[in-house]
């Protein structure tokens, strides 16, 4: 859950920025994956490029624009395991190597034998904080676990966070 919401911040923050340099250095040209966010944002909050033509302070427009990408992405779109982290790069015009994680899964977040790859684990830990969360199951999870879930999830981060700097 934590990391749906990080990943919902990061895009927000890329978005904006390549949205900011596109218009300034390509003459309005803004990425594809750009577009299509903005023009989903756009249907939920039309009043939104009004208020932002309203705003004379770039920083102020800035920030009332991720706000609004943030709060869509948060609400209507879900970043939840592999395939969410993969198409939250894409909206940002990056792409995730899963492989180049495979080494740095904690052997404690696998599975008993499990060598699965970085996808799987973080997709199986998902569906275990699906089972607990909306299901209601009461999952047996032991701390070593826990704490192993955390340090790949904060793996993942610090990859998306350098995929998110390389893509402004």
């Amino acid at each position: 859950g934590t990391l749906d919401a990080y990943l919902s911040d990061v895009a927000a923050e890329i978005l904006v920025a390549q949205l900011q340099m596109g218009w300034q250095s390509r003459g309005g040209n803004a990425a594809a994956e750009g577009r299509a966010v903005l023009k989903r944002v756009m249907k939920e909050i039309e009043t939104l490029p009004l208020e932002l033509a309203l705003l004379s302070d770039p920083a102020e427009r800035a920030a009332v624009a991720a706000e609004a990408i943030r709060e869509h992405l948060a609400m209507q779109v879900s970043n939840h395991g592999a395939k969410g982290v993969a198409a939250t790069l894409a909206r940002i015009g990056s792409t995730i190597d899963w492989q180049a994680l495979d080494a740095s899964v904690p052997e404690d977040a696998r599975r008993t034998g499990d060598k699965a790859g970085a996808a799987a684990v973080l997709d199986a830990w998902t569906q275990r904080r699906h089972q607990l969360v909306h299901q209601g199951k009461a999952l047996r999870i032991k701390a070593a676990e826990a704490r192993a879930v955390v340090e790949f999830v904060e793996v993942i981060a610090l990859h998306v966070d350098s995929l998110a700097v390389a893509s402004t």
